[in-house]
């Protein structure tokens, strides 16, 4: 069964949006969250379901998730969670930093 790890800065993106969406509601910032991980699930499951985004990195791939996009690798026991960022931002900037 394949699975997903996350990367210190996806975990980083995933806080920061989740304490972002919990200023409003904490009950939808716990169904974000949970909605985000069950996409974790699919990705890790079907990888090449998501466009590649060798401008950002080579081997990157990106899925969109509501507003954000989530950038991943495939690794060989599955996928690599590597940034969540809302589409709106400067993603080469973000995904820099």
């Amino acid at each position: 069964m394949a699975q997903f790890t996350v990367a210190p800065k996806a975990r980083r993106d995933i806080t920061e949006i989740w304490k972002y969406i919990a200023q409003d509601s904490v009950g939808h910032a716990i169904r974000w969250r949970e909605r985000l991980y069950e996409l974790f699930v699919l990705l890790a499951a079907q990888p090449r379901i998501g466009m590649p985004s060798d401008e950002m990195k080579p081997g990157i791939r990106r899925f969109p998730f509501g507003n954000y996009l989530i950038y991943y690798r495939i690794t060989r026991r599955g996928i690599q969670i590597v940034h969540v960022l809302h589409g709106k931002r400067d993603q080469r900037r973000a995904f820099e930093q």
